[in-house]
């Protein structure tokens, strides 16, 4: 259906007379009526003729029912248009993706250029992973960060006591987090495996950890 049949549809029951609509058979005739004042809407025929009380019964419904189903195509093609704007977006978001995995899946190195000085932190901070009476955070000057025994770090915010956390490797960690409370530019400073010589947490935020 058209935008315009619908509007066409809609014109002819706002200018109808209004409802609700009833069938009553008057004298000789089937007749439907508006319920509220017994104002006739429409002689349908003698009582006994084939067809007559359905079709006085249709019309009569059809004063409640079409504006309904009018209401009802303009709930639907409101869900319509926003499930496929939701659509395109979601093909924008996707495309866009793809474009961006493509691009790191054809570069030998996503680090680039900054290879060499992470390397050289990361081999720096390796040097001090197991030593944990002199940890990489105090060395770096991270003042809210403590080693705890057990092989556990224990992240503080001010105020705060802290939490103990169980190691963990291999994880990537958002521009807020830190590793064993030490922050290396935007990443965590233990985003490799093999950086370290045995397991470190680097798996939670400072003072909020993400359990596994």
């Amino acid at each position: 259906m058209t935008p315009a049949q619908l509007a066409k549809i809609r014109a002819y029951a706002d200018a109808a007379t209004g409802g609700p609509w009833g069938v009553e058979i008057v004298g000789q005739q089937l007749t439907v009526m508006y319920r509220g004042t017994g104002e006739p809407v429409a002689l349908c025929g003698d009582p006994g003729s084939p067809g007559s009380e359905a079709n006085a019964v249709f019309i009569a419904a059809a004063r409640t029912h079409v504006p309904e189903l009018v209401a009802e195509v303009d709930r639907l093609r409101a869900e319509l248009a926003e499930a496929r704007y939701d659509a395109r977006l979601m093909e924008r978001h996707t495309n866009a993706a793809t474009r961006a995995y493509q691009r790191i899946a054809a570069s030998d190195d996503p680090a680039g250029d900054a290879r060499p000085a992470l390397d050289a932190l990361l081999d720096h901070l390796a040097e001090h992973m197991d030593d944990e009476t002199d940890p990489p955070e105090r060395e770096l000057g991270h003042p809210h960060a403590a080693a705890v025994p057990g092989g556990h770090h224990r992240t503080r915010t001010p105020g705060s006591a802290g939490t103990a956390h169980p190691r963990r490797t291999g994880d990537l960690l958002m521009p807020t987090d830190t590793q064993c409370g030490a922050r290396v530019h935007k990443n965590c400073a233990c985003i490799r495996p093999k950086g370290h010589p045995g397991e470190c947490n680097c798996a939670y935020r400072d003072g909020a950890p993400e359990e596994e």
